[in-house]
């Protein structure tokens, strides 16, 4: 396991988790500090995708990763044309891992990360506005397909 970050698609910010490594993780325990807040709901009534999701995906070890495999959640979006977070969750925060190899091995790290070094990212869109507009239509339904697996 040596990946783990957020990656950005216009406006979202993605939390990855993936297994980098010779091995399979085993028994991977995900923890984040501070602690995520417990909300379901959003301020404005929605339902909440981000911590009541990862608190449901990561509330128990996750059994295997195996070699190349990646554990994509969605971390931070913002809400309209604002800078604003759509969810209370926080914009600095680490990312604890605990796991063990194939040989029964014990590893722990932790990854700090800040939500405004990833979001002054930018990007080049070759091809003019059109390739933008289908990027932007693409990157928006993102959200949408992972609620709904």
């Amino acid at each position: 396991m040596s990946r783990i970050g957020p990656r950005m698609a216009e406006g979202y910010i993605y939390l990855t988790i993936s297994n980098q490594g010779a091995s399979a993780a085993r028994d991977v325990a995900i923890s984040f500090h501070p602690p995520l807040p417990d909300y379901q709901k959003t301020d404005d009534g929605q339902d909440g995708v981000v911590a009541p999701v990862l608190r449901r995906r990561y509330a128990e070890p996750v059994t295997i990763i195996g070699i190349g495999e990646s554990l994509n959640n969605l971390y931070w979006y913002q809400r309209g044309a604002s800078n604003e977070p759509a969810e209370p969750v926080p914009a600095k925060f680490s990312v604890g891992v605990k796991y063990q190899d194939d040989r029964g091995r014990s590893y722990e790290d932790s990854f700090p990360l800040d939500v405004a070094t990833i979001a002054h990212e930018t990007q080049s869109f070759p091809g003019g506005q059109e390739w933008s507009k289908i990027t932007a239509r693409a990157t928006n339904a993102i959200p949408w397909e992972l609620w709904n697996r």
